[in-house]
């Protein structure tokens, strides 16, 4: 599988996502391919959309994203 963001200012760099993802992968990945994109493009503002996938609600992505703030 692949995973990219897009946003009016470009597109990150496209990762290859193999196997299942739990919580600790896709921080992972958006750690490495979404967050360098957004801080050079947008710095610390944005508003990242997510959907109620498991891994995007669980404790341990949310508090991920908690200590993003």
């Amino acid at each position: 599988m692949v995973w990219a963001a897009l946003s009016a200012k470009g597109k990150t760099k496209i990762a290859f996502v193999y196997d299942r993802q739990n919580s600790e992968h896709y921080i992972f990945t958006v750690s490495e391919f979404l967050l360098p994109f957004v801080h050079l493009h947008y710095g610390t503002e944005f508003i990242y959309q997510q959907d109620g996938a498991s891994i995007h609600t669980s404790k341990t992505s949310m508090e991920f994203w908690k200590s993003k703030e």
